[in-house]
Order: C-alpha cells, then sequence, then structure tokens
C-alpha cells in the first residue's frame, strides 16, 4: 500500500502535534507538583525560622538572668521577662503552623516553657532581688 506525500506529511505532522501535546501536559504536571513541593519548603522554612527564634530568645533569657545575677540592674530583669513572653508568643506561632504529627511536641514544649516562666517570675527573680536588698 503506497501512501500519497500529502498523506505521509500530514501523519508526520500529527505526530509530532500529539508528542508536543504530550510533553505540554507532562510538563505542566510536573509544574503543578513543583509548585506543591515549593509551597512545602515555604512551610517548612517558616517553621524552622521560628525554631531558631524560639531558640535565640532563650539564649537571651540566660544572659539577662546573668546580667541580673551579676549586677542587680532591673533592665536585666525587665528584658528577662520581655524574653520570656517573647518565647511563649514564638511557641504559640509554632503550634499554629506545626505539622500534624509534631503538635503534641509543641504542646509539651510550650507547657515547659509555662512551667519555666512561673519558676523564673515566681522564684528565680524575687530571689535575686532579695539578694540584692538584703
Amino acid at each position: 500500500m503506497k501512501l500519497r506525500i500529502a498523506t505521509k506529511i500530514a501523519a508526520g505532522y500529527l505526530v509530532l502535534t500529539l508528542m508536543i501535546l504530550i510533553l505540554g501536559v507532562h510538563g505542566y504536571n510536573n509544574s503543578k507538583a513543583t509548585e506543591y513541593q515549593m509551597q512545602q519548603v515555604d512551610i517548612l522554612n517558616d517553621r524552622v525560622d521560628v525554631e531558631k527564634a524560639i531558640q535565640l530568645e532563650t539564649y537571651a533569657i540566660m544572659s539577662s538572668l546573668r546580667g541580673f545575677t551579676a549586677t542587680g540592674e532591673e533592665s536585666y530583669k525587665e528584658e528577662c521577662i520581655d524574653r520570656l513572653n517573647k518565647t511563649f508568643e514564638l511557641v504559640e506561632e509554632l503550634q499554629s503552623i506545626a505539622a500534624d504529627g509534631n503538635r503534641e511536641a509543641v504542646e509539651n514544649l510550650k507547657n515547659l516553657i509555662i512551667k519555666y516562666q512561673q519558676q523564673v517570675v515566681g522564684h528565680t527573680l524575687p530571689a535575686i532581688e532579695q539578694r540584692y536588698n538584703a
């Protein structure tokens, strides 16, 4: 069976058009998958940023406690209380963006921060003040 040249050319264009269409659909699907993965990376980056901020606030709390212990200056005490409050806010923020499997761990962290805050504000800071007022 012999095909005419025009039929062969038309069949060739049809095959090329189908290949381009298939590649286009495949590329579109890949771009959607990549977009979803980028959104997940952004969410993870947000979590890491908040976790780093919590870590830095914790270091700042320790630093202000050392400063208040060493000098007895009120500015260190106020900074310590401010940092404790900021840490609590950051933990609440982390809780709102935490993955489902990590919500319990973040809740435990939140409870520990509350206990620590109560201990520092209720016992540690007054004991240091008493030392300098005596």
